[in-house]
């Protein structure tokens, strides 16, 4: 079949679109010691982890239930503690708690119901929490899931391209030009979430940076105000984002996801419009430092 020139500008746009991932997916094991990454990132050999990414490019931090090692999907957006995959539940043969607990979506509504089970022991992030309860997860995509809950008393760093990820409970101290500093924008709801102040195409917004997410979120209300158009591929549906602003750092998004951020939105001064992803977590080493209230980009 031969292609007419709008189907080869589509064609070469979703290329563009597709390798970029394909490398990502497939990164080879960092070169890096946990020394060496410690040192750079202020943090001591044992407070430093190696972490895996799956094939959307979520990061997996090592743990173990009960006696069985487990990979446990960080996800910065879960706001409800540990959860585990129904697959695993049963293997392990835990004992169902007989509590049931409902999901919402960004939007508010509702999404699904969770089961509780009775767990022994969940060791994650150097912490082993004992007698606890786990929800199930609505598949197996990952063995086991954890928020950002049970760091909000510490600092951690993840560094998607070397694969590593450091947690410590003393300060970050921001050292040269080329880190960036924000205030960490609080809501007494969702405790923990990640929100900066930023630009996308010269509008300011409140910026979600979530490893829950593989790509880069915009909300509906953005894509007039700051002039997106669609970018559709094969594999992806969305709009192209030119320009997103973080302090001194530029990022483009080829094909950003509409989304509806009215529920998260609830409690901050002005309303969340974008929520950043894999796309751009993998450009940068995020450095979230809950004591002190700030987030730093390298």
């Amino acid at each position: 079949m031969i292609l007419g020139q709008p189907q080869r500008t589509a064609f070469f746009r979703t290329m563009l679109l597709f390798f970029p991932w394909l490398f990502l997916n497939q990164g080879c094991q960092t070169a890096l010691d946990p020394v060496q990454w410690g040192k750079e990132h202020q943090y001591e050999a044992d407070e430093t982890v190696r972490i895996k990414m799956d094939r959307h490019h979520f990061p997996l931090v090592p743990g173990k239930i009960n006696t069985q090692d487990v990979q446990v999907f960080f996800d910065t957006g879960n706001f409800f503690g540990l959860q585990i995959g129904p697959d695993l539940a049963r293997a392990l043969k835990l004992t169902p708690s007989g509590s049931e607990r409902k999901n919402y979506a960004s939007d508010g509504t509702y999404r699904y119901s969770q089961k509780g089970y009775d767990v022994g022991s969940f060791t994650v992030f150097r912490t082993e929490f004992k007698n606890l309860e786990m929800f199930e997860m609505t598949d197996d995509t990952f063995e086991a899931s954890v928020g950002i809950r049970d760091l909000l008393d510490r600092r951690f760093t993840i560094d998607y391209k070397n694969r590593f990820m450091g947690i410590s409970s003393k300060p970050f101290e921001k050292r040269g030009n080329e880190i960036d500093e924000f205030p960490l924008i609080g809501n007494e709801t969702l405790k923990g979430m990640i929100v900066i102040e930023g630009y996308v195409n010269g509008i300011e917004t409140l910026v979600q940076i979530d490893t829950g997410k593989s790509r880069t979120t915009i909300d509906e209300d953005l894509i007039v105000r700051a002039g997106l158009k669609e970018n559709n591929s094969l594999f992806q549906r969305g709009y192209q984002v030119d320009l997103i602003t973080l302090g001194k750092k530029r990022f483009s998004v080829a094909c950003a996801k509409v989304a509806n951020f009215k529920a998260i939105s609830k409690g901050y001064p002005e309303p969340i419009l974008v929520g950043i992803g894999a796309d751009i977590l993998s450009r940068i080493v995020l450095t979230v430092d809950y004591p002190q209230k700030k987030v730093f980009i390298r």
